[in-house]
């Protein structure tokens, strides 16, 4: 069955019709993405990521990701899976819970702030951790750092994605049977490699440690930068700094300012973790 990639109206339009006409079909969601199998044997494809995460934008129809981008996904995906790597690299964690995507220094509690720290960012770093291990060849890989990042992400993204199912007999809607990921390891072999190496760096710099978030770890001062960019290049990745103009600790999670180069300007960005 042969998937036709259409934009949200189409989508819409497609699916509204098939109810009209009691034609029977199959929905399934997975994160982003929706797939309309129809009774005929057609099959429409939408994936709803936008260029931009302004919400407020009005002309949707130029906001749309490009359709190579999108179909990069699936390429992606048929790559691993049609070269087995899905089965020949294996597990490299025990237990995905033990994979921290998140962690903050102790010591500090709500109130406290730090003024001229830095943050340092692995660049690109789920995607450079999949072509690390071998799931990537080197043209696909420098093939997606001319794509949207969170299209990489998705990439990877979608081996670790429940999808779910509502089937239509042609008179109603009936929720099918949850489609559990069978090598959601492709995604969280990725993830662990990041968490070893903000682990590394957060036992590193010690009490210069701030906190990280999945893959960017914001510490006390220069030295400190230097010392997790060394230990970055140690476990396969590059990375890039920031200056922080401020990092406060609140109630309800830590708000940092920080100079953007990509706006040429500070801007504020808030990360919701409960601070005891």
């Amino acid at each position: 069955m042969k998937k036709c990639f259409v934009n949200k109206d189409e989508f819409k339009a497609r699916l509204d019709m098939a109810a009209h006409n009691k034609q029977p079909y199959e929905l399934l969601m997975q994160g982003n993405s929706k797939t309309l199998n129809l009774s005929d044997g057609s099959s429409y494809y939408l994936y709803s990521l936008r260029k931009s995460l302004d919400t407020e934008k009005k002309d949707l129809s130029s906001d749309r990701l490009p359709a190579n981008e999108i179909y990069f996904i699936g390429q992606v995906k048929k790559h691993i899976m049609d070269n087995g790597f899905h089965k020949s690299i294996e597990k490299n964690y025990r237990h995905k819970d033990m994979i921290k995507f998140i962690s903050y220094n102790e010591n500090m509690g709500i109130g406290e702030f730090f003024d001229d720290s830095y943050c340092i960012d692995i660049t690109g770093a789920y995607w450079r951790s999949a072509y690390n291990q071998g799931y990537l060849s080197k043209s696909l890989y420098e093939k997606g750092l001319t794509v949207d990042k969170r299209v990489r992400l998705a990439c990877l993204g979608t081996f670790a994605k429940t999808v779910s199912v509502i089937n239509f007999d042609g008179e109603k809607e009936y929720f099918g049977n949850d489609i559990k990921p069978k090598f959601e390891h492709v995604f969280f072999n990725a993830a662990n490699l990041i968490y070893k190496c903000m682990n590394a760096c957060r036992k590193a710099v010690k009490d210069d440690f701030i906190f990280y978030w999945t893959d960017c770890v914001y510490v006390k001062n220069k030295s400190a930068v230097d010392i997790c960019r060394g230990i970055m290049v140690e476990h396969g990745f590059d990375s890039h700094d920031d200056y922080c103009k401020r990092i406060s600790f609140e109630h309800n999670g830590i708000r940092v300012n920080k100079w953007s180069e990509k706006k040429d300007k500070f801007e504020d960005k808030f990360y919701g973790i409960m601070i005891d």
